[in-house]
């Protein structure tokens, strides 16, 4: 005699078990404008750094200056911020604040003003090339949080 397996009431545990667990899920995506239960993993960092394209400024003595806006998308403020950029075999740090506020932004660039100490000119060989390869790198603690690395345009 051959036994056949009959799923008398099975039926009936599979739909409460779908219907508990679609219950579930749908508490788990409610209101998530409380924090309280917020986890953050272990080696996550807080910040969220955005870097936005860059632009080279021409300057009145004919050298340039770069500018690079930076947004912090996390929810905590974002610092000590070091940023840096490589741009035709320079690397400099540029000049802004060491903290962005939480969900807020912050422009950086080489040049601030006429003293030593904030005047950080980009200077380019002749003839003038159309464009430079760069790249901005953001860290804190010495971890990189943000990079943007592309060519750029060069205004004649």
């Amino acid at each position: 005699m051959k036994k056949t397996f009959v799923c008398k009431g099975y039926p009936a545990f599979l739909i409460a078990l779908l219907l508990s667990c679609t219950a579930f899920l749908a508490s788990c995506s409610g209101d998530t404008s409380s924090n309280s239960s917020a986890i953050t993993p272990i080696g996550v960092p807080a910040a969220c750094l955005t870097l936005n394209p860059p632009s080279l400024v021409k300057l009145a003595d004919g050298n340039y200056k770069l500018v690079d806006q930076i947004n912090n998308c996390g929810g905590k403020d974002a610092g000590p911020l070091q940023v840096t950029v490589q741009i035709d075999q320079q690397t400099m740090n540029l000049l802004g604040p060491t903290t962005i506020p939480a969900n807020g932004k912050a422009t950086y660039n080489t040049f601030t003003g006429q003293t030593a100490e904030t005047n950080k000119e980009i200077h380019f060989s002749s003839p003038l090339p159309p464009s430079t390869a760069l790249t901005v790198l953001a860290t804190i603690n010495s971890k990189v949080l943000g990079e943007w690395d592309g060519e750029v345009t060069i205004p004649a």
